[in-house]
């Protein structure tokens, strides 16, 4: 059995092996398609795992050498292997025990009538977990650390929004084709009590590549992690900043898909946040009417607030803290 290790912690989540052998596909009812053109071009066929996760193979004939491609969530299976009565994935799954858990991946494969004769196994996707408690106001500090403009030549604009696939959760994202950056409240995704955030720093076939990591012995060591930390630290997501309050966060991630409101541009909502984080500080900044009335009308569509008298707070603002990788926590500054 694989042991999982504590949260908060640092592990693996979800993973995507390639895995080489003689093809069977012996059909089963739970299967699909995916791809588009003719079969044996870019079409392939899809079967859901019973322990969890997915596997794909080419649309070729039984017999044939080929490579199949399984992916899971790690936790999610290690959970339903043991037992649990709620499968989740709330704790990753340790370094020392990804081979344990990659192994028993395949051998459902094989059980499942997908590939026999395995003769090699490549690793395609790792994504490496960091847990962080005692997160007060995680909403506020992801809002906050998606306006840290990150050093180095990293281009890419990052997201934030609630995502719906997490339960609404605030998330924030930057991440392209070959690896990404996501920082989110795992509390409102697994249902945990408040304060608890992920970082989860995905890496797909072309970036392991470049770090050396062929199969899954390789991403055993901790070279993974110190990626993944060199990564967070990149992003600018171990900054210094001044968590935002609940309004202003709100307006950040913001329910901008509203009727109208996903119109506004980002230029807009920005000078909007920027009106707002002074209001709610005490500073009544010079605007002019049609502005004011416009961003009355912002905030409505948002669902923050009625009206602009709702910004004014009496609370003084939060202390400046920043994410410590070393404790897994929030620490003053």
């Amino acid at each position: 059995m694989v042991s999982p290790v504590l949260v908060p912690g640092i592990g693996v989540d979800t993973v995507r092996v390639a895995i080489a052998g003689e093809l069977r596909a012996l059909p089963r009812d739970n299967e699909s398609s995916s791809g588009h053109g003719l079969p044996g071009q870019n079409e392939k066929r899809r079967r859901r795992l019973f322990g969890g996760g997915v596997v794909e193979w080419p649309y070729l004939r039984p017999g044939a050498r080929c490579e199949v491609w399984a992916e899971a969530s790690l936790p999610r299976r290690v959970a339903f292997a043991g037992g649990a009565e709620k499968v989740d994935n709330v704790t990753p799954v340790a370094f020392g025990d990804l081979a344990a858990a990659v192994g028993e991946l395949v051998a459902e494969v094989e059980a499942d009538g997908v590939i026999r004769d395995v003769s090699g196994l490549a690793v395609n996707r790792v994504d490496v977990c960091r847990d962080f408690s005692a997160c007060e106001n995680g909403p506020g500090l992801i809002a906050s650390l998606a306006s840290v403009a990150p050093p180095g030549d990293l281009r890419m604009q990052p997201r934030v929004w609630h995502d719906r696939r997490r339960h609404r959760a605030a998330t924030l994202t930057v991440a392209n084709g070959v690896w990404g950056g996501t920082l989110y409240d795992k509390s409102v995704e697994s249902g945990l009590a408040p304060g608890h955030l992920r970082y989860e720093a995905r890496f797909r076939r072309e970036a392991l590549r470049r770090f050396g990591v062929l199969g899954v012995g390789d991403a055993e060591g901790g070279g993974l992690v110190r990626v993944a930390r060199g990564l967070f630290n990149s992003l600018g997501w171990g900054a210094a900043v001044q968590p935002l309050d609940e309004v202003i966060a709100e307006l950040t991630f913001g329910h901008w898909d509203r009727a109208g409101a996903k119109e506004v541009s980002r230029v807009l909502r920005r000078n909007l946040i920027g009106y707002a984080a002074q209001r709610r500080a005490g500073v009544v900044p010079e605007v002019a009417a049609p502005t004011l009335r416009r961003y009355e009308r912002l905030l409505k569509l948002a669902g923050v607030a009625s009206d602009l008298s709702e910004l004014v707070k009496g609370e003084p603002a939060a202390a400046g803290v920043r994410l410590s990788w070393d404790e897994g926590r929030p620490v003053a500054v």
